[in-house]
């Protein structure tokens, strides 16, 4: 074992839909994507409904939390085909989302509790509504 790995972050599950998932922290050089996307969210008001919380992402930031997504799940599942792997990150780009940040917040010791309940909050309204 190398001397960095015990050190380094590590992968985290995720269920959806009764299937778990494994998802990869990312690297030092995605970090920047990362606070984009997290930066993202920074508008979302106290106690946001899913539909809020859905309608704060402004373009940009959709694109930087579609990306940080694709670049997990291409980790993840290098073998996946690029089509299906960007359809199953829109579709339950909440779950993976919120994951994700819950994962690489404590590999970089910036956890943003309010941040993940929030987007939580926004999965279950989105559960309840099916």
């Amino acid at each position: 074992m190398s001397k960095f790995k015990t050190h380094l972050g590590e992968n985290a599950k995720v269920e959806i839909d009764g299937e778990e998932f494994e998802l990869k922290p990312l690297t030092v050089e995605e970090l920047p994507l990362y606070f984009m996307a997290l930066k993202a969210f920074s508008n979302v008001k106290e106690n946001a409904t899913g539909q809020e919380l859905l309608s704060s992402l402004d373009e940009n930031g959709l694109k930087y939390v579609a990306k940080i997504i694709d670049i997990v799940l291409q980790k993840s599942y290098p073998d996946e085909p690029e089509e299906e792997r960007k359809q199953f990150g829109l579709k339950y780009m909440a779950p993976l989302i919120t994951k994700i940040i819950e994962m690489n917040a404590q590999q970089i010791g910036q956890k943003d509790k309010k941040l993940i309940e929030e987007i939580k909050a926004q999965q279950q309204v989105k559960v309840e509504q099916k």
